[in-house]
């Protein structure tokens, strides 16, 4: 969802595996702002609405449920945003 120059991903659940990291790799014309976007949510409860998340900027509070990034100010360029997570 978004406009022109904003939008947010999707949200990635990381609850079953737990987050340990993310990365961002921006190319290299990227002229953007970002930030990355954590919840506390639930995503896999069946009231869910990933509108309805009620997303955190900066470092993630735990237990982290969910992750996704936002973008604002888009003028060209793109991103990759990598979920690194605890493995089982």
């Amino acid at each position: 969802m978004g406009t022109a120059d904003e939008l947010e991903s999707n949200w990635i659940p990381v609850e079953a595996r737990g987050l340990t990291n993310v990365h961002i790799d921006e190319s290299s014309d990227a002229d953007m702002s970002y930030v990355v976007q954590h919840t506390t949510d639930d995503p896999w409860g069946s009231s869910w609405d990933p509108n309805d998340a009620d997303p955190q900027d900066g470092a993630p509070v735990l237990p982290t449920k969910a992750v996704r990034v936002r973008i604002f100010n888009f003028v060209a360029g793109s991103l990759s945003l990598e979920v690194i997570s605890n493995t089982i």
